[in-house]
């Protein structure tokens, strides 16, 4: 076998993962490293018809890939997704030579001995290595997402391969940009206790005590969650277009002009997005922020 070592940060960051490359390999020599490793978690170890990578994660590649998957599993909490999560389950096919190991992976709904992951989740720290897509189209994994630079890519199994997608399938309504901007947290309690409370608000159910003290940065003794404020009623032609007017009163605004100012948007636009009745999933977040606000200042 002949060996290769990549060790390419894909970020100007002095932390990297270390990688090597085994050409010529057999499948043989991939079964043998595997039961060489044991039940260690490291290396993590991918085969490609001949070649062999191993892989040592950085600290902050562990880091990065546990906080996605924690966030994950959050937000299939909040709206009731039954799931399992399996890590680095390693997966193989002898026929199709390929394996891998994902950084996380999940099988969502109540199956009681799965045969492949619904969800691999992959962190990309340090360019080079094996096609990891390649791989995952033999074993037959439904999607996958790679973290790379800061922004999460969905791509789904299709026919002639994987393709990138806007969305989900396999957790349809989960928006990744925004989970994706609570990985700079401080701490990964951090994270989750926010991403928790800004789903919770985006649904309408106030936070606990807890939670909106969270939100709003201060001790949580000594505050009771307010109660919830009622949606005034319209009357008119409006009192039926939905989103923007009942955010527009929850908010305590009195115009579109001032709901459109506080979301950074052009004129018009909110107006547009009652008639459409759907308020675009990039603004869930700056939502949640307005509401955490209005329940901070009644």
């Amino acid at each position: 076998m002949l060996a290769e070592r990549i060790a390419t940060p894909d970020d100007a960051r002095p932390v990297q993962d270390h990688i090597v490359l085994l050409r010529n390999a057999a499948w043989s020599d991939y079964q043998r490293l595997l039961e060489m490793r044991g039940e260690r978690s490291v290396p993590r170890i991918a085969y490609l018809e001949g070649a062999l990578e191993l892989m040592t994660p950085s600290r902050t590649h562990e880091w990065l890939k546990s906080l996605i998957g924690r966030l994950v599993e959050v937000w299939c909490l909040e709206r009731g997704v039954e799931f399992n999560a399996y890590g680095s389950w390693t997966l193989e096919d002898k026929e199709a030579e390929r394996g891998a190991e994902p950084d996380e992976c999940y099988v969502f709904g109540e199956v009681s001995n799965p045969q492949r992951p619904d969800l691999a989740i992959e962190v990309i720290w340090t360019s080079g290595g094996l096609d990891k897509l390649a791989i995952y189209r033999a074993l037959g994994v439904r999607e996958v997402w790679f973290w790379r630079k800061g922004r999460l890519t969905i791509h789904a199994l299709r026919a002639t391969g994987y393709q990138e997608i806007g969305g989900s399938e396999v957790l349809a309504g989960i928006d990744l940009v925004v989970l994706a901007s609570f990985l700079g947290r401080p701490t990964a309690s951090h994270a989750i206790r926010e991403y928790r409370a800004a789903l919770q608000i985006a649904t309408e159910r106030l936070p606990s005590r807890n939670e909106y003290a969270t939100i709003i940065g201060m001790d949580a003794s000594g505050i009771v969650a307010p109660a919830p404020r009622p949606v005034k009623k319209r009357r008119g032609p409006l009192s039926k277009a939905g989103p923007c007017l009942q955010l527009m009163d929850e908010l305590g605004y009195t115009s579109m002009s001032e709901l459109e100012k506080a979301l950074g948007v052009g004129s018009g636009t909110a107006r547009s997005w009652n008639k459409r009745k759907s308020i675009p999933s990039e603004y869930d977040a700056k939502i949640a922020k307005l509401r955490a606000k209005r329940i901070e200042n009644p």
